[in-house]
């Protein structure tokens, strides 16, 4: 075979990119963009970018941005907090069987009772993403909560899960006029 340059090449097996690597550069840039997404959330910068590199990151295939995001829920950075939050209610959503659900919620749910509205929330919105009814149905409570971001966040939650428990705190938020 011939090169660009007009020298001949051979596209025998050791010429052949390296999986392993490529896979790993890809990983790297994964993690990059999370740090990206905490910056722009810190600095309150464009919002459009960070969803959509958010988004980006919904459909990584990997374990190693569900690690750094499950080390992120225990972060003293609130904005890291809420960034694995919104990572986590989602990733890898449209795959079968919604691999490392188990682990996404046992590292959110923490983050209900965390001191920072907006993390909360973040945690709430994820929690329902992943249908995550014994956890939000344990913190029924937040349906209560003086927050009215908070409160809402519990009603479109609520609203994904089939339970009594759920549709009672449901009917008490539709007469809430602040959700």
């Amino acid at each position: 075979m011939w090169g660009g340059d007009g020298e001949r090449f051979d596209s025998s097996a050791t010429h052949q990119p390296n999986w392993q690597i490529i896979m790993r550069n890809k990983q790297d840039l994964e993690i990059t963009k999370i740090a990206e997404v905490v910056k722009l959330r810190r600095n309150n910068e464009d919002d459009e970018k960070e969803w959509d590199l958010i988004r980006e990151l919904h459909k990584s295939d990997s374990a190693k941005v569900h690690k750094r995001c499950v080390a992120m829920c225990k972060s003293c950075i609130s904005e890291e907090r809420e960034v694995a939050a919104d990572i986590l209610g989602q990733f890898r959503w449209k795959h079968e069987g919604k691999p490392f659900r188990k682990e996404s919620i046992a590292a959110l749910s923490p983050l209900l009772d965390d001191p920072d509205v907006k993390v909360t929330c973040a945690a709430i919105y994820a929690l329902g993403h992943l249908r995550a009814s014994e956890a939000i149905l344990a913190y029924i409570r937040l349906s209560r909560h003086k927050s009215a971001n908070i409160r809402y966040a519990m009603a479109s939650s609520l609203g994904l899960l089939d339970s009594p428990k759920a549709r009672r705190a449901l009917i008490r938020l539709s007469a809430d006029e602040d959700v």
